[in-house]
């Protein structure tokens, strides 16, 4: 949804068929369905197996990274149009929900499979490489490094540790969260 407000375009994406209440200790409840939806080549990597567990808000934040990284290999903003799959991405729109995990998992821990994809962004979208790209992967490299890391009973998985939260991702944007608001 969006909304124009003095000029400028504010949004917000909505996804409410997986929307949970939380419990009192803030947490998604075990009732949660375990079921995966989504499209798979935006979809986290945790998810692409047989048995997912509960969708966790950093599964969101990870969707975004691919959704970015999708666009601006395959998207000519100027002439309105979408090119065909880039082989760098290929298998994430695999036939097979383990091809899409191990190429996903190949292209966080690889920087140069990553550099490779990146290379091939359209020219429109060459700042965000330094700006949000590259600092993204590394964030969520670092995330899935902490949890091999980590042998602790209490690591804290829905945000590897506290690597990954909403406000580490705006960080590595170059961001400052906002405060919440009542309205866009």
């Amino acid at each position: 949804m969006f909304k124009h407000h003095q000029g400028r375009s504010k949004g917000i994406v909505n996804d409410w068929d997986m929307a949970s209440h939380l419990d009192d200790a803030g947490e998604v409840p075990l009732s949660t369905a375990r079921h995966r939806t989504g499209t798979i080549p935006f979809m986290a990597r945790d998810l692409l197996v047989e048995n997912p567990h509960a969708h966790l808000y950093r599964h969101d934040l990870e969707s975004f990274y691919y959704i970015l990284v999708w666009a601006v290999v395959h998207f000519d903003l100027k002439n309105k149009r979408r090119h065909k799959n880039h082989p760098n991405l290929a298998d994430w729109d695999a036939s097979t929900l383990g091809q899409a995990r191990k190429a996903k998992i190949s292209f966080i821990q690889s920087r140069t499979i990553a550099s490779e994809t990146f290379d091939h962004a359209r020219k429109e979208f060459a700042e965000l490489r330094k700006q949000w790209l590259e600092p993204l992967r590394r964030l969520f490299k670092d995330a899935a490094e902490s949890e091999d890391r980590n042998e602790s009973s209490d690591y804290d998985l829905s945000t590897y540790g506290g690597v990954l939260t909403f406000e580490t991702f705006m960080a590595a944007l170059g961001r400052k969260p906002r405060a919440p608001s009542t309205g866009l």
